[in-house]
């Protein structure tokens, strides 16, 4: 059975995790890395923005931004 994304099943998870940013990128823009990083890879906004060179508020509010524009785009795909 495909998952919610449409992924094929049995696929490994770095195969999963391509797909995974391949569908967000269109979604989240520059700040995909940002949002698999905390979602996915379970990072705190202080060890994402540490590493991407940002504010911890910048992170933050970077991260609600791109999740946001992605529940938009989602609500119009049919």
């Amino acid at each position: 059975m495909p998952s919610v994304l449409g992924l094929p099943a049995h696929l490994s998870s770095r195969a999963e995790g391509d797909a995974l940013r391949a569908w967000l990128l269109p979604l989240a823009g520059e700040d995909t890395e940002l949002v698999m990083s905390v979602l996915v890879h379970d990072e705190s906004y202080v060890e994402v923005a540490g590493r991407l060179g940002l504010t911890t508020a910048v992170a933050r509010k970077r991260f609600h931004r791109a999740v946001r524009r992605a529940r938009k785009m989602a609500n119009k795909i049919p």
